[in-house]
């Protein structure tokens, strides 16, 4: 095989494809390989320097005989059928990791290290070796990180598809989002309810900022639920929709966006931690294989201020969360929580109506929204807590961190120590008072535990 018969699809197939397709491509590629028809794309595809390649080659170069005879062995086990193994981790498999991409010494091996009863996990990113990627593009600059997952929430009527819309189809032309910088690239919606509705938006977006002049945008929208129950179902499939998208695009597939987690859900029950646990490990799946960042779309639960609905390992898991509230005027977005980024930034928008058309049938006019950007209105102060065990938890955290510096953090222990000297031994009640006074703004999550906001002390 000449190095033009590595063509575009067996470089995309090396870093993304299955253990069966990225086995079937070593088998055939001769013994320098490594020398004469990866180096240039792993280069590429890593981002790394020429000299850390040269390392691989070199490793690869003394390693030679081993790795032919493992290829044998594992193509030998594919032509036999046993060709269900877990694919090898691409490097996005790693993506929230901060020792995950490699900018410095040496390059990562992403084949995943095997045990003797056959088990296999990725490669240990020993401590001095490999280094923190820093310049990473986010999908949106400080917001969304690349290939991390997130969850945008709210009420019925609140605006929450509009609003995630709105952040999707400014990646998919590449144009800063409220002063933000993003990875312009391939974005794939999947409405999984609504998706008239979806395509009515998509519509009033483009007369509003196209004059209906049809832009071609590297965006899809996916008519059904992706079912995160059945891992076998769809990731595959939108794998390969991802590929296809950026061999035709020469993009990347920036954000694939689930709406609504509830109806890829369907059938299961969302507080349950096993139905909850599967849905996440693939989205976390569907985001490896892509390396996109993946969005979920979720309902507000019945109590205002207590979060998102569903198991508590939802929130636990995700990089990002951000609250839309308000069903009328203006309505505001809040970051509640981020894995690597500040939190508590807000975002205002109102819904500006567009008239697309004039249904033939009926003569009425048919019309969608599209998100206006506005500024914040102007706030009198926090809401007061609304109950007497928040009131009282409050009162013990500001006698905690009296004459101490402030942002002073409140570790886990200390709060459950607080909350037994206020009155709250049940540590369900205080998972659910924590959790109302972190969405009134009066503590914030940090590294550690948590800490009053500046507006508390």
């Amino acid at each position: 095989m000449s190095v033009s018969g590595l063509t575009n699809a067996d470089r995309h197939t090396l870093q993304f494809g299955s253990r069966a397709e990225r086995i079937a491509i070593a088998a055939s590629l001769p013994i320098l390989t490594y020398e004469t028809e990866v180096r240039d794309p792993l280069a590429e595809s890593l981002a790394v320097t020429p000299e850390i390649v040269d390392a691989v080659v070199e490793r690869k170069r003394q390693e030679n005989s081993e790795f032919r005879d493992m290829v044998a062995k594992e193509a030998d086990q594919i032509r036999n059928g046993h060709a269900d193994m877990r694919p090898f981790a691409p490097p996005e498999a790693h993506v929230d990791d901060p020792l995950a991409r490699v900018n410095g010494k040496h390059a990562p091996n992403t084949a995943p290290m095997s045990s003797k009863d056959g088990s296999r996990i990725a490669e240990p990113l020993w401590y001095g070796i490999y280094e923190p990627d820093l310049a990473r593009a986010d999908a949106v600059d400080e917001l969304l990180g690349a290939g991390a997952l997130s969850m945008i929430y709210g009420g019925s009527g609140s605006g929450k598809t509009f609003f995630a819309l709105d952040l999707a189809l400014s990646i998919a032309r590449g144009v800063e989002w409220r002063g933000k910088p993003v990875l312009r690239g391939i974005v794939l919606y999947a409405a999984g309810e609504g998706r008239r509705s979806v395509l009515l938006r998509e519509r009033a977006y483009d007369l509003h900022h196209f004059e209906g002049d049809g832009a071609a945008l590297p965006f899809a929208t996916i008519p059904e639920a992706i079912d995160l129950l059945d891992p076998s179902a769809h990731v595959d499939a939108v794998v390969a929709i991802a590929k296809e998208a950026e061999e035709n695009r020469k993009l990347p597939t920036v954000l694939i966006v689930i709406d609504t987690l509830a109806r890829s859900i369907a059938g299961g029950n969302e507080n349950a931690p096993e139905v909850m646990g599967t849905a996440i490990k693939t989205a976390d799946r569907l985001r490896e294989l892509t390396g996109a960042h993946v969005l979920l779309v979720h309902h507000t639960g019945k109590t205002e201020g207590n979060g998102a609905r569903g198991h508590s390992s939802l929130r636990a898991t995700l990089d990002t969360e951000i609250e839309v509230t308000g069903t009328d005027g203006v309505r505001i977005a809040r970051v509640t929580k981020q894995r690597d980024f500040p939190i508590g930034a807000t975002f205002a928008f109102a819904l500006k109506p567009v008239v697309l058309g004039t249904n033939a049938k009926t003569g009425k006019e048919v019309t969608s929204c599209i998100v206006e950007h506005v500024d914040a209105p102007a706030q009198s102060g926090r809401r007061d807590p609304t109950s007497k065990n928040q009131a009282a938890f409050l009162a013990g955290l500001r006698e905690f961190t009296r004459g101490k510096p402030p942002g002073t953090v409140i570790a886990p222990a200390e709060l459950q120590q607080i909350a037994k000297t206020q009155g709250l031994k049940q540590r369900a009640r205080l998972i659910e008072v924590r959790a109302s006074l972190l969405k009134q703004g009066w503590i914030a999550e940090t590294v550690g535990g948590i800490r009053l906001a500046e507006e508390a002390l």
